[in-house]
């Protein structure tokens, strides 16, 4: 619920949460962002359709080989790929960083074929905050700026992509950091904490902001 808030914040969409309880067991629940139930496609199936063999499959699931196969899949579809589009895909990848998402997989990043194409809103928050520029080893990025054959850690990404980013999307990144710093993380988590009438544990608050203020701390000390 914290990263939803954040992301509207930051004037971008994200599916609204809301608290919900069985028996004793907490969860998060929202409302359909596709009432009109427009056809969706994962990238998943978009790379599925573009070749058949899995392993390139991952190879091409990057920011640079996705935004030359999204035009030709939406040509099937008599739909453009439009400069709004492509800006949006940009952004899953940037907030990945911004956020340290581990978990942007291909399942997780949709379009929705409406009156035009459009990236579905962002959701599925639960693996955001559990990955930091620092880690050096063993942890990845699901999603590349370009394509790799091996995986690499998060810090050589991150470097990758400051070495070959246009100067739009190095100015888009750092304007993100700088309205990240001036957000009230406390009173976000005490509007939340009134939305659903339950008082969030102190180490959860805890965690939570640490993940935030970490990973802009560590991504400033890497830009710089």
């Amino acid at each position: 619920m914290l990263y939803s808030k954040i992301i509207k914040e930051l004037k971008k969409q994200s599916v609204s949460y809301d608290l919900a309880k069985i028996g004793d067991k907490y969860g998060v629940i929202t409302s359909s962002f596709n009432p009109e139930n427009y056809p969706i496609y994962s990238f998943e199936d978009i790379l599925k359709w573009y070749v058949n063999d899995e392993a390139e499959q991952k190879e091409l699931y990057n920011l640079e080989d996705l935004k030359k196969i999204m035009p030709l899949f939406l040509g099937t579809l008599s739909q453009d790929y439009t400069k709004d589009l492509d800006n949006s895909l940009t952004l899953q990848y940037l907030f990945q960083i911004l956020f340290g998402n581990s978990d942007l997989n291909p399942t997780n990043i949709e379009i929705m074929i409406a009156e035009k194409p459009k990236m579905v809103p962002f959701y599925d928050f639960a693996d955001y905050g559990k990955i930091s520029p620092n880690d050096k080893e063993g942890i990845f990025y699901k999603f590349n700026h370009n394509r790799q054959k091996k995986r690499i850690p998060v810090n050589e990404e991150i470097k990758t992509f400051l070495k070959t980013a246009n100067s739009e999307n190095l100015r888009l990144i750092k304007e993100y950091l700088e309205q990240i710093k001036t957000f009230n993380l406390d009173s976000y988590i005490t509007e939340i904490e009134e939305t659903t009438n339950y008082k969030i544990p102190f180490i959860t608050q805890m965690v939570l902001k640490k993940e935030i203020i970490d990973n802009t701390l560590a991504l400033e000390r890497i830009m710089k």
